[in-house]
């Protein structure tokens, strides 16, 4: 029951119900009581009568006379249902009158002795009284009592009924209704209720609290629009706090980018002196003590290189701006190349290098091999760099295998000093090195771990370690890779093509480098004309054409990028096959973005490596239209 007026009725039915019951109980009792009093009474009576009858008979032994006496009692008295008459001097029974009673029948029993003078008994009258007369009264006493009592509450219920709805019912809908508009909102209809009652005293006090509510809600849309006018105005000035700290980390960002790519400029282009000399040098006879200097010049030179690739890489990966590549990945040669490339350096130390790859590898995986080889390299690279005798070894497994792919386990193995426990996990945070002291003799920024791990978890993996101090360190990397198309590699073309030569077109301003580059790809064949700013560039190109330009991008007054967009501009048909490709120091992605929507055709990073000039330069088609084919990062 869910309405209050249902639970009233219910309620106060119920204790009518209970006070009727109640009244039903004690009223049967009493009657019950009654009823045996009256039966005791009369029995007591009859039994006296008879008794007072029997003495006569029982002294002049006139047995016949006694029993028409007891038959006599039962005939006229329907109450009685037997009479037994038991002498005192024998006890045997002289009288006994009434039928043979069943288990069934209900009698009560009466004893009364039959004395002529006291203390001189006769013998024993033994009565018994049909009970069943009286509980048949009291059956029919109780029905009646009960069909009373029902109608009592019958008609106690009907009036509660009609009461309760129209006194308690009807103001309680008025109340509730007067509630789901306070509700609603609706403050300004007034709640009353006739009468002086407890609901109409509730009335007033719902009243009462909704005359509250509407003061305070007025109150509340006065603080409200005072509280939001200052909020709005707090918001105002903090948004404009925001874009100003925005705009000042925006500034930030961009000067630190700007810094790396001065940075990367201005050390990579005295760099691509220092290894172009050095690569001269090389290619010239001489005493081997002086190849041994060119070889130290060489090893740092290549040290230094590497500490500035490490601080470009780790400043894209947290900036977001280093993409992976999805390409064809042949993990046995990938592994082959990488331990073939470091073997020297192993057998240098006296350091044995192994490798085991698993023949259940897909012979193709789609994946980024740059950045895999950087990873794996620099694994190797530590192994070596920290073990002093011992054993290195790479293991390549297959460790799953869904529809699209598999899941590769790559694990770089050494014997080497270790990593303490309290560092195995501080390894891999930007500068963190397990030993300074060892850093110093070994060399290193302590990015390469750092730059690994991310490489790993963009590649959609996860890269372990587990080390014992002065025993040795494994390094474990979970990579999923999908499956490729098998494919035939081409055989390797010469160095050389059976073209002619290729005119170069070499626009850089700072005349080292001009001289070493120059040199270099002379050297290799290459027709070279330099040209030191961007308005020579432009004189050159209108005086004869070139299969390729390469344009450095700082340069005062006119820089590689205005330069090349006027050479686009030219419009000279022998210009339509000219290939314009960025040689800098500068390669973050920013730079890049800025060559290829410049028109250019491709990037050559400083310092310069004759090798992979020779691999961008023979890659470019002759026919090919200028800035159809990309190539370089």
């Amino acid at each position: 029951m869910k309405r209050l007026d249902l639970k009233l009725i219910f309620l106060s039915s119920l204790v009518s119900i209970l006070i009727i019951g109640a009244y039903a109980l004690y009223s049967s009792s009493n009657e019950r009581q009654r009823q045996a009093d009256r039966l005791d009474g009369q029995a007591n009576s009859l039994i006296y009568a008879l008794s007072q009858a029997a003495i006569g008979p029982i002294l002049y032994d006139d047995f016949p006379a006694l029993q028409n006496i007891s038959d006599t009692f039962l005939a006229r008295i329907e109450e009685i249902a037997f009479i037994k008459i038991e002498l005192s001097a024998n006890r045997r029974t002289v009288v006994l009158s009434g039928p043979v009673l069943s288990a069934r029948q209900s009698v009560k029993n009466y004893t009364q002795t039959i004395e002529v003078d006291a203390g001189f008994p006769l013998g024993t009258i033994t009565m018994g009284m049909w009970t069943d007369p009286i509980k048949e009264r009291i059956e029919e006493r109780v029905q009646s009592l009960i069909l009373i009592l029902g109608m009592m509450v019958l008609f106690i219920i009907i009036t509660h009924f009609i009461l309760i709805s129209t006194m308690v019912r009807r103001p309680l809908r008025q109340l509730s209704s007067a509630s789901i508009r306070i509700g609603k909102g609706d403050l300004d209809s007034d709640i009353s209720l006739p009468g002086q009652d407890e609901l109409a005293m509730l009335a007033a006090t719902l009243d009462s609290m909704r005359i509250s509510l509407k003061k305070s809600k007025e109150e509340l849309l006065r603080q409200n629009k005072i509280n939001r006018d200052e909020l709005l105005a707090l918001v105002d000035e903090k948004t404009e706090d925001l874009v100003i700290a925005r705009h000042e980390a925006e500034n930030a960002n961009q000067a630190k980018s700007d810094f790396l790519a001065t940075m990367s400029h201005e050390i990579r282009t005295p760099m691509n002196s220092v290894l172009g000399a050095i690569e001269m040098l090389r290619r010239q006879s001489m005493p081997n003590n002086q190849q041994k200097l060119v070889d130290a010049i060489s090893f740092s030179s290549k040290i230094l290189l590497h500490i500035i690739n490490d601080i470009l890489d780790l400043s894209k990966i947290e900036e977001g701006k280093l993409k992976l590549v999805s390409e064809r990945v042949d993990l046995h040669r990938l592994v082959e190349e990488l331990v073939s490339l470091m073997a020297p350096d192993a057998q240098q130390k006296n350091l044995q290098l192994h490798y085991t790859l698993d023949p259940q590898l897909p012979p193709t995986l789609l994946g980024d091999p740059t950045r895999l080889s950087q990873v794996v390299w620099n694994l190797l690279a530590n192994a070596i760099k920290f073990t002093k005798q011992g054993v290195i070894t790479v293991e390549v497994q297959q460790v799953g295998c869904r529809e699209s792919g598999v899941d590769v386990l790559f694990e770089v193995r050494d014997t080497g000093i270790g990593i303490p426990l309290e560092k195995q996990q501080s390894i891999f945070d930007p500068f963190v090195q397990v030993d300074a002291s060892i850093s110093r003799l070994q060399q290193g920024t302590g990015l390469g771990l750092t730059i690994c791990k991310r490489l790993v978890e963009m590649m959609g993996g996860t890269m372990e370690v587990e080390s014992t101090w002065g025993v040795g360190t494994v390094f474990r990397l979970f990579i999923p890779f999908e499956k490729g198309v098998d494919w035939v590699e081409k055989p390797q073309t010469a160095k050389r093509p059976s073209v002619p030569p290729l005119s170069l077109l070499l626009v850089e301003d700072e005349l080292v480098s001009q001289e070493i580059v120059s040199t270099l790809l002379a050297d290799e064949g290459y027709g070279v004309v330099v040209a030191t700013s961007g308005a020579e560039a432009l004189e050159k190109v209108s005086q004869q054409p070139f299969d390729i330009i390469l344009m450095d991008l700082r340069m005062p007054h006119m820089d590689g990028f205005e330069t090349t967009r006027r050479i686009r501009a030219l419009k000279d048909p022998r210009l339509a096959q000219t290939k314009i490709i960025a040689f800098t120091g500068d390669v973050m992605k920013e730079t890049i973005e800025r060559c290829k929507a410049n028109q250019m055709d491709g990037v050559i990073a400083k310092p310069v490596d004759i090798t992979e000039i020779n691999r961008v330069l023979l890659s470019f088609d002759r026919l090919s239209p200028a800035g159809k084919v990309w190539v370089g990062f």
